[in-house]
Formats: structure tokens, C-alpha cells, sequence
């Protein structure tokens, strides 16, 4: 797999999941697909049309493949450290992933030395509450609000906030390793960062770029698709 094919399939299935239909959540069980993740794995098998796997084959091999490597993976460099840091100075921290809350758990047990400074204030996916997926702003706004902060909420008919709201929102920093959840976050009205792996930090630039000197996150647009 090439990096502009896994750079497009990070997040990919926020893109294809309508705001009006809910994803199915479960606290302890993920593994029954959202359509839109099925609609993931459709796309990523289009680039390998002789490969004899169906999308169901897929699904159960990767994700009893991906938990076997969850509770071996690391942190960036300099990730502990800028937590720590956040966390001596009293600043605020939340985490907002589109993972599962099971899959967040594989992911962070063997790391409670910087995520036990989150505390409780941990948004996933699956979460009640969490609303619609990256890259509409929904979890990035849960979670400012799991930290109390009066960021105002999101109804069907779009971003409806106030000056003050705007102004709490435009406080969040938001830190990012794929293009729908800086997108979330920007949509949010909340600064951000692009972290990420060269490749895939080349292949969306630009394009990043262009869209945080962009109006859009100033809290007028509307969030409705």
C-alpha cells in the first residue's frame, strides 16, 4: 500500500457516513461495521482488484490482525513530554478519537504513563454523545465540553453559536495525525496542529495549509452536509 493510498483511507469512513444516520455505537464491541466502513474497505480493495477477499474477509482479518499490534504501539517523539508538560501546568487536556472504546483501550493500556493524565476526559467514536465523525466537529466539541468549557452544541440545521461561544472555541488547540479530524477541528473554530509521519505530512501540505488560512472554522459556516 502506497502512503496517498493510506493518506486517503485515514478517516476515510467519516466521509462516507451521512450526518442524519447514526453509526453504531457499542461500549464493549465493535465489530459489527458501520456502512461507511464497509465503504472504506471498498475503496481500499479497488486499488487490488486480483486480490480474492471480500469485504466481510477483510474486516474480520484486519481487525484480528490490528489487535494484536494495538498494545504494542508507541508514541511519537516528544508526545510524553509535551503531555507531561500540559498536565504540570494545569492547562487543559482532553482526547477526541474516532477510535472505539475498545480499540482506544488496546491502543493506550501499556501507555498509562502519559494517558492517565487525561483522566476521564476521553471522547471515542463510540461513545454516546460523540455525534457524528470526523471531519464534522462534534467529538473535538464534546470533548471541550466533557473540560466545561461553553463552546455550545450542534444542531440538524448546523453551527448555531454566539460571539462568546466562537471565542471559547478559537481557545482549543487541537493536535492531528489525519486530514478529516484537522478538518474537524478547523470546522470546530479551534486552532491546530498536523502531526504526523513524513509521507503523509508531504502528501497533505498544501493542502493543510490553504484550509487553516481559510474562513472556515469561524463559526458561521454551516456544519450540515
Amino acid at each position: 500500500m502506497t502512503w496517498e493510498i493510506k493518506s486517503g483511507l485515514m478517516g476515510k469512513r467519516t466521509f462516507l457516513l451521512p450526518a442524519s444516520t447514526p453509526s453504531p455505537r457499542s461500549q464493549d464491541n465493535d465489530t459489527v461495521p458501520a456502512p461507511a466502513e464497509r465503504a472504506a474497505v471498498a475503496h481500499l480493495l479497488s486499488f487490488f482488484p486480483d486480490i480474492p477477499l471480500t469485504i466481510d474477509d477483510y474486516l474480520t482479518q484486519s481487525n484480528a490482525a490490528q489487535d494484536l499490534h494495538w498494545p504494542h504501539v508507541q508514541l511519537q517523539p516528544g508526545a510524553a513530554r509535551l503531555v507531561a508538560h500540559l498536565a504540570t501546568h494545569n492547562v487543559p487536556i482532553a482526547i477526541a478519537t474516532g477510535s472505539s472504546r475498545r480499540k482506544f483501550a488496546l491502543k493506550t493500556s501499556h501507555l498509562q504513563h502519559v494517558f492517565a493524565h487525561f483522566g476521564s476526559n476521553v471522547i471515542c467514536a463510540s461513545d454516546d454523545g460523540a455525534g457524528r465523525s470526523k471531519p464534522y466537529p462534534d467529538v473535538f466539541l464534546a470533548a471541550a465540553r466533557r473540560l466545561e468549557r461553553a463552546v455550545g452544541s450542534i444542531d440538524e440545521e448546523g453551527d448555531v453559536v454566539g460571539e462568546k461561544e466562537r471565542e471559547e472555541r478559537a481557545r482549543g488547540l487541537v493536535f492531528e495525525d489525519a486530514f478529516p479530524g484537522v478538518m474537524g477541528g478547523k470546522r470546530a473554530g479551534m486552532g491546530g496542529a498536523f502531526i504526523s509521519s513524513s509521507p503523509i505530512r508531504f502528501v497533505f501540505s498544501q493542502v493543510i495549509s490553504r484550509l487553516w488560512r481559510s474562513g472556515v472554522g469561524s463559526g458561521r459556516e454551516s456544519t450540515k452536509r
